[in-house]
Formats: structure tokens, sequence, C-alpha cells
């Protein structure tokens, strides 16, 4: 069962794996490292009303900065690996969250 989701800046969708352990955002506290699993999701900024990336914790901590990646290695469903541009994903949902979260809705 699928974990992870991609969205596009342009609405398109990925469903699969993301195959990088952890991430380095540069924030205001300096260089962080989380590990994958902590993360619930990342924002990218788009230079309109996300101004900076934004990491959101499975802790509720957010950090705010820039996320320092080129590409994220993902896997689809279908077993196709892809390494997917920064300058092309909105969001990156991680674990699952996107689930819990469509739960709540209804």
């Amino acid at each position: 069962m699928s974990q992870d989701l991609i969205v596009g800046k342009r609405g398109d969708s990925l469903l699969g794996e993301v195959l990088d352990r952890a991430f380095a955002v540069q924030s205001r506290l300096g260089l962080v490292r989380v590990k994958k699993d902590e993360i619930a999701w990342i924002h990218f900024a788009n230079g309109r009303d996300i101004l900076q990336d934004e990491v959101w914790l499975k802790t509720g901590d957010r950090l705010s900065g820039r996320v320092d990646l080129k590409r994220v290695r993902f896997r689809t469903d279908d077993g196709e690996r892809l390494a997917v541009r920064r300058d092309a994903i909105h969001s990156i949902v991680l674990g699952g969250s996107f689930r819990r979260q469509a739960r709540g809705l209804r």
C-alpha cells in the first residue's frame, strides 16, 4: 500500500514511495536534517502565497526556510523509479498523512 504522494505544480500527482531517507532544511535555526519518517508533509515555495519552503513534522512542529534538494527520488506503485525535479513539485505528503486528512473531511 502506497504511503507517499507527490503533488505537482500543475495539479498532477503520483502515489508511491519517496526513496530519500532524510531532507536538509536551511532555516533560521540553522541547517536541520530531518528523517523522512518524522515528516508529515512538505510545501515548496511558489513565489505567491508560500514564500518559503515549509516542512510540517508529525509532532506538529514546522520548519520554514529552504529544503536543500534538486530532485526527489520516487518509486511509483508500478515500480517505476523517477527523479522528480524540485521545481515541478508543489507538495509532498509522507507516511499516508493524506489518507488521515481525507478521512477527517468525511
